[in-house]
Order: C-alpha cells, then structure tokens, then sequence
C-alpha cells in the first residue's frame, strides 16, 4: 500500500487556507462578538491584559468622539465602586455634553502606557486623550525597573522588548520574540483575548481538562462593567500607613518619564489633542524631604509639558488628607474633588475649546435658520 504524496500545489493550498483561517477569524469575531461598551465601562480587573478587546473599547470611544483617559489604577479606580471614577465626575462636572471614558488599566505604568497607546489605541486614534501623569512611578529605583535583578510587575508584555534596555526585565530571547509577533499578528492578540476572555486565562486543552461537560461561555459583560471596589474604601491614615520619604528617582536618568515624554511627544504628532493631569500625590504621608523631592520632579514635569507645543497641562492641586486611600488612590469624594477642580481649570477649558466653538457656532445657525 502506497502513502498518498502531497504535491508543491496541494502544500500551498493548506497554507493558503490556514493564513485565510489566521486572517479571517479575529476579524469575524471583531464583528460579531458584542462590543456595547456601558458608559459606565472600565476594563474588568480580571481582563486587564486582554488588549485586543481594549483595542474595540478605544475604537467605540473614537468613533463616538468621546474623551479617553488613559493612566493606571488611579484612572481606573481603585478603591471606588463602577460609576465612581474621574471619568465619571468628569463626565457629570463638566457640563459641556463631554463623555469622558475610563481608559486606565491596573498597574499601568508609563512604560507600559506607551506600549498601550502604540500597539493597541487602534485607527483612528481617539481626537482626545486625557493622560494621567502619576509620580508614584518615580518614587523608587524599583517603580522605575531601574534595579539590575529582574522584578515581577504588570503588563511586562507592553515595554519595549529590545530597546531601551529594561534592566528589571528579565524575559528571555524567545519570550521577547514572541511578545515582538503578537504585537503586529492579530491571530495571537487574539487568542490571548479568547483565553483571558473564555477560558480564565488558560489554554483550551487545560481549560476542557477543567471542565469536561461545558462550553466555553464569555463573562458576564453586565456584572463585569459594574463591579464593585477592590480594596476597602478606607483614608490612608486608617490603614497605618506612616508620613515617609521614598528613594525618589531623578527625572534625567528616569525610564518611566522618558517613556511619558516620548508618549506625549508620540501622540502630539499624530495630531491628538492632549491633556495631561499631573498627580494629585498624596504628599500628607511625606516627610518634609520627601514632600520637597516631590515638589521638584513636578515642577520640572510641569515645566517640561508646558514647553510642548498643544500640550494642555493640569497640576492638580492637593486634595484634603481624608480623601485618600493611599500614596496616589483618592477616594470617591477625592475623584469628586478632583473633577470639580480640574472643570474650573483654565487648561482643562482650553482642552474642550474646540467643542465649545463647535456648539456656539452650531448654536447661531440654528438661531439664523429660525429667523429666517
């Protein structure tokens, strides 16, 4: 009995079909997966690194010309409930017909954010972005993954890869490989958003292990979009946290501030307008030198953001000691306090300007057409 033998045509043919099944399949899902994202919305803890459907959120926000803030758990919401965060203040202070989205990602730090921004902002960019700038990142050598020993930390698979070099990255070459292929290979993001999404971060093979007699079914959007606080919404000074003063990094030799600056610098090119909110850090728990370390990285932060050209920038001012959980996290009366202040904000006035002229102009039109 002799084995069939496949030719060079029939090789080419399973490959095409294979590359179709690759291209086809995350595109279809994009289409037919449900992607009605509650203005309420911010990405579920438990899917924080499923980028391929952060790319769909931050797709619906541009289409719908709403205002994305971006940054980590301090956007996100820590220590509040869904419908609590400064997305939402912003939206309910602001007055103007603004929406404003929670974009923030646990543990998002700046050089993650601009892996984010790059990689998965998708096209077209939202026409606005509010980026949170937190200087908790720069209070250690460790925040700033300047340390020589490799350290664990979030969103590994968003820094740069290659260059700069991370110090406290320690993935291996085919780790790095294949960070660098599912950056630009659609199939893998993919399946990373099935995984996290159907399968609770594990593979199917695992999963049907696990689960012999069930199908893969998504999460709940409705519960998932909702959820409540994460930590107990209790002021940092119930929670024993002492004033101190942390090894602060100097902003010149900073990795996470070089990636702010070229993120900003990134997003300015593509024509996005650009707010930047700095803080508001918690500096009732520093000592007096580290209360004056910190004073100097935000001056020298300010300064360097209002040096770029349709850069708007808001440096928030200290909110009352009881409205924070932490070093960075306010709480909900905090993000209410914050919205209130950043809407009377000259810079954050300028940020809305264009949609201001829009109405006023929209408004005369309708006021001519009514004469006549």
């Amino acid at each position: 009995m002799t084995t069939p033998r496949v030719g060079f045509s029939g090789m080419l043919a399973v490959l095409a079909v294979a590359l179709a099944v690759w291209w086809l399949i995350p595109r279809l899902a994009d289409r037919w997966e449900p992607a009605d994202f509650a203005v309420h919305y911010r990405t579920p803890a438990s899917l924080s690194q499923d980028y391929w459907q952060y790319r769909r959120f931050a797709r619906q926000a541009a289409a719908a010309d709403e205002i994305l803030l971006v940054g980590d758990s301090v956007v996100w919401g820590e220590y509040v409930d869904a419908g609590q965060t400064l997305a939402d203040h912003l939206t309910q202070a602001s007055g103007r017909g603004a929406v404003f989205r929670n974009g923030g990602l646990n543990g998002l730090h700046p050089l993650a954010m601009e892996g984010l921004c790059r990689t998965y902002l998708g096209s077209p960019l939202p026409r606005r972005i509010l980026l949170h700038c937190n200087p908790l990142w720069l209070t250690s050598p460790e925040r700033d993954l300047q340390v020589a020993e490799p350290v664990s930390f979030n969103h590994s698979d968003l820094v740069p890869q290659f260059t700069p070099q991370i110090p406290a990255y320690g993935a291996g070459l085919a780790d790095r490989l294949s960070v660098t292929v599912e950056r630009v290979w659609t199939w893998r993001q993919w399946v990373r958003h099935y995984r996290e999404r159907h399968l609770d971060g594990q593979d199917l093979p695992q999963w049907s292990l696990e689960h012999p007699y069930e199908w893969p079914r998504p999460p709940n959007d409705a519960q998932l979009s909702f959820e409540k606080s994460r930590q107990k919404s209790l002021p940092w000074t119930k929670r024993g946290i002492r004033p101190q003063e942390y090894p602060w990094v100097p902003l010149e030799s900073s990795l996470q501030w070089r990636a702010f600056q070229q993120l900003v610098g990134w997003l300015r090119d593509r024509d996005v307008r650009v707010l930047v909110v700095i803080g508001p850090f918690n500096s009732h728990l520093l000592n007096a030198a580290g209360q004056h370390a910190h004073e100097d990285r935000v001056r020298a932060i300010e300064g360097w953001l209002r040096g770029q050209p349709g850069v708007h920038v808001v440096t928030a001012a200290l909110l009352p000691s009881e409205q924070y959980a932490d070093a960075s996290h306010p709480l909900a009366a905090g993000y209410r306090s914050l919205a209130e202040q950043l809407v009377k904000d000259e810079a954050f006035a300028a940020f809305l300007q264009v949609d201001v002229a829009v109405e006023t102009v929209a408004a005369g039109q309708a006021g001519h057409r009514a004469n006549e």
